[in-house]
């Protein structure tokens, strides 16, 4: 599912010189939501691990790239600030509550980077 969301960046990569592909995810992972969030982060590198294993992506290599939002709006901006602005993620699976997607989501705007929530529950962001 990793792999098919992020499949038209890979394309638009062009050249052999890429071989590492990195998604960024920002989680709760300390901090009251911490079993969830960390339940998603085992999720999607589990996720990861397969589609480098299926050789989908042949030649390029999925990674991870994982911060902590501890389920706070201010911390989760400054992850966001962090993924977003690094010229290597091409996209980001980011953040548990709207709380924190919200106002994140305008750095990855800023940034042009995409993102997708599981937070998609708040009608705002759907």
């Amino acid at each position: 599912m990793v792999a098919v969301m992020f499949m038209p960046m890979v394309w638009g990569c062009g050249g052999e010189t890429a071989r590492t592909l990195t998604i960024g995810t920002i989680l709760p992972l300390t901090g009251p939501a911490s079993s969830a969030g960390n339940e998603a982060y085992q999720s999607i590198q589990l996720a990861i691990e397969e589609a480098n294993a299926s050789g989908l992506l042949a030649p390029y290599t999925l990674q991870l790239s994982v911060q902590d939002d501890v389920s706070d709006p201010k911390q989760a901006v400054s992850a966001a600030k962090n993924l977003g602005s690094n010229a290597a993620v091409l996209g980001i699976i980011a953040h548990f509550n709207s709380g924190c997607y919200m106002p994140a989501s305008r750095v990855y705007h800023e940034n042009g980077v995409a993102a997708i929530t599981p937070a998609a529950t708040n009608p705002e962001i759907t």
